[in-house]
């Protein structure tokens, strides 16, 4: 078997446009996926530094030691923060701090944008804050960009030091305190990490908070005048997870980045009809979901194929007119996986990561002649899609096995 030569539609996301991602195959351009998205928007480079990506341009996922970058596709949200990159305005209240602007940045759109955040020598807590949505309820989650300067640790929390988590900018590992929802920490480029700290409120002010620390678990010490950290930029949004960052030309008032929809229709002649496999390599960070089918808003199932890597579940099914043809539920997929589903008449197999998961011998085939992702019937899914292909035949089951292994 030939991955390549044996498919009728391939896609490695790598090549793109305004309104458009390549597929490798066919070459004529039929199989390409058109691309929505109705704001600018940031991603991660190659390099490892926040790039801004123009409305429309679909953006790519990298990652330390990534070879080969994953589609990104993550659902609408909003940075509460109203200036999240100028750590010098009045906006954010310091206290035992003072701020230097034109610091290195991991920024494409912004490279001397960073500030150091450094300590006077008062004794007491050396931190800087803003208050950013009154009176909410809801699950928020706080991003901010730091590199390790004289001080390598530094917490950040909803106002409530407590309940916090600690980032070691040097040894590059953070820890929860309190009652937090989690946290996480993400390396960017030369000693630079996002760091993120998630909790739900109900009916209180949230406000965010950085504080420099000597010690963990002590926000009180006496300062030298001179130490601090360096930083770059913040985000607030009502999310339970975080996501990219979003990122204001001008300053003063809030920041959105819309839903994207990629989709292709018109490939009834490279869907198998009859018989086919269709098959995905995702990097699972939050949620996954595809529809292989014929509509593109509807809240019905009709003729599909999905496949749908949830918070607490996978589910793939085949649909003919409403109906399931085969289904599969099970455990939460996390990392990296490779998933094929096989199908004709009677005859389907799902294989994940090279083992055979489940087969029906009883069933129908629908008639399929679109790709979408965030498709009505998925809600709005973070993709990490590495790779799609899509075949005509149906593969045995020792070719899914390969297919599939990791």
């Amino acid at each position: 078997m030939s991955d390549y030569n044996d498919a009728s539609i391939v896609m490695f996301p790598s090549g793109r446009k305004a309104s458009k991602l390549y597929s490798q195959k066919p070459i004529d351009g039929s199989a390409d996926l058109t691309v929505t998205r109705a704001s600018v928007a940031n991603e991660i480079n190659s390099d490892g530094l926040i790039e801004e990506v123009a409305a429309n341009v679909p953006r790519f996922e990298y990652g330390v030691g990534v070879t080969c970058q994953s589609l990104l596709l993550q659902p609408a949200s909003e940075n509460l923060l109203t200036y999240p990159l100028s750590f010098d305005n009045g906006y954010w209240t310091k206290a035992n701090v003072s701020v230097t602007s034109g610091q290195s940045a991991p920024s494409v759109d912004n490279p001397t944008g960073a500030f150091k955040f450094i300590d006077n020598s008062s004794s007491a807590s050396h931190g800087m804050y803003r208050l950013g949505v009154s009176g909410a309820t809801g699950t928020y989650t706080f991003s901010i960009i730091l590199k390790a300067s004289q001080i390598i640790l530094a917490a950040a929390h909803f106002g409530t030091f407590s309940n916090r988590a600690e980032f070691d900018l040097s040894a590059g590992t953070y820890e929860t305190f309190g009652g937090v929802d989690s946290a996480s920490m993400e390396f960017l480029v030369d000693g630079w990490y996002i760091c993120t700290v998630t909790d739900t409120f109900s009916g209180s002010d949230v406000y965010v908070q950085i504080n420099n620390l000597l010690t963990s678990g002590t926000s009180s010490y006496t300062g030298d005048g001179v130490s601090g950290i360096e930083i770059f930029a913040a985000q607030l949004e009502e999310q339970s997870y975080p996501t990219s960052l979003m990122l204001p030309v001008s300053e003063g008032s809030t920041t959105s980045r819309a839903v994207p929809v990629v989709n292709k229709t018109s490939l009834t002649n490279y869907i198998g009809q009859t018989a086919g496999v269709i098959f995905v390599d995702v990097i699972k960070d939050f949620d996954f979901g595809i529809q292989i089918g014929n509509t593109t808003g509807s809240t019905d199932f009709h003729n599909s194929i999905q496949i749908v890597i949830g918070a607490t579940q996978t589910d793939i099914n085949i649909y003919l007119s409403n109906s399931l043809s085969f289904t599969y539920s099970g455990a939460v997929l996390t990392g990296r996986n490779k998933i094929a589903v096989a199908y004709s008449l009677n005859d389907f197999a799902l294989y994940i990561n090279g083992s055979q998961t489940l087969t029906d011998s009883s069933g129908d085939v629908p008639v399929m002649s679109g790709i979408f992702f965030n498709h009505a019937n998925l809600g709005t899914k973070t993709c990490g899609l590495k790779s799609l292909k899509i075949y005509k035949t149906r593969l045995i089951n020792s070719e899914l096995a390969t297919l599939t292994t990791l």
